[in-house]
């Protein structure tokens, strides 16, 4: 069990923090343009993941993308399911691999 934070930007990235340790072997880079998932690794707190996505967020607008609002059930649900088709993928990947 644990928390995650999601951001999306105005290229339909989306970036994902977590405390899920089970996502640490998943940091493999997955550069799918239809997924465009970025992932923090795990941290061990909350407060830690959000000091982290925050962070993140700064580094991506210095690029010049800007951060898209997230203001409907409709729209965590969909990035919800971005997040677990790229899990879905990491993990077919990760088993490839090991």
């Amino acid at each position: 069990m644990g928390v995650k934070f999601y951001s999306s930007f105005s290229d339909n990235s989306i970036l994902i923090s977590s405390t899920l340790e089970s996502h640490a072997a998943l940091q493999t880079a997955i550069r799918d343009p239809k997924f465009q998932v970025v992932r923090n690794p795990p941290r061990r707190s909350p407060v830690e993941a959000w000091q982290s996505h925050k962070w993140r967020i700064g580094e991506r607008q210095a690029q010049g993308l800007t951060v898209r609002k997230i203001s409907s059930f409709a729209d965590y649900v969909e990035i919800s399911q971005r997040d677990e088709l790229d899990l879905k993928a990491r993990m077919t990947l990760f088993d490839m691999t090991s």
